[in-house]
């Protein structure tokens, strides 16, 4: 039985408490994440020639991710971005990475850059932050909570952060996010992805 598998979008990965929340729940092998050395290129760009971060700084940040998730990397997927058809040309090498390393979720910011419509026949949910965190929330319960808790325990004036108010309204509503949400588009031909998945690899 697998673990799900997660890929992560550039601005995820650019986004410091979401990027540690993914990593963490992989750390803690809740999940297995994913990405490709261009995402990571598109999120030191955005890093340092937007956020004005220390080059080395972000560089080793890189480097860390890549020696604590050594199978994380993408590769091969060039061939099936070119045969994509979405809005951007430059979220083709995303949705093929994401395709070709078979995750069952892709999680963007840029949910709207992802339409149902693009392809066909694959076993991706495309799914917002919120969301994604609603449904790790959902399907791991207590676990993802002692996540977030060691997620801020370092911070001196932890504050009410993306993650804990996904949290929050998950728990709230007694009810976390659906594959049919709006925040969510299913990509034709897939089944949805759980903690439960046993599909082989």
């Amino acid at each position: 039985m697998r673990r799900t598998r997660v890929f992560l979008d550039a601005n995820v990965i650019v986004d410091a408490q979401v990027r540690d929340l993914f990593c963490r729940l992989a750390e803690a092998e809740l999940i297995d994440v994913r990405w490709s050395r261009l995402i990571l290129e598109e999120a030191r760009r955005a890093l340092v020639d937007k956020m004005g971060l220390d080059p080395n700084r972000v560089d080793r940040l890189i480097a860390t991710l890549d020696q604590a998730f050594p199978e994380a990397s993408v590769s091969g997927f060039e061939a099936l971005a070119e045969g994509l058809n979405l809005r951007d040309r430059e979220d083709h090498h995303v949705l093929a990475a994401a395709v070709h390393s078979e995750c069952d979720l892709l999680v963007t910011f840029n949910i709207q850059d992802f339409p149902s419509s693009a392809f066909g026949n694959n076993d991706l949910l495309a799914i917002s932050v919120d969301d994604a965190i609603g449904l790790m929330a959902s399907w791991y319960g207590p676990r993802i909570g002692g996540v977030v808790d060691a997620l801020l325990a370092p911070l001196r004036r932890p504050t009410l952060t993306r993650v804990h108010r996904a949290l929050v309204r998950a728990r709230a509503d007694g009810r976390c996010p659906s594959r049919r949400s709006a925040g969510s588009r299913r990509l034709r031909g897939g089944r949805s992805a759980d903690p439960g998945l046993s599909k082989r690899r």
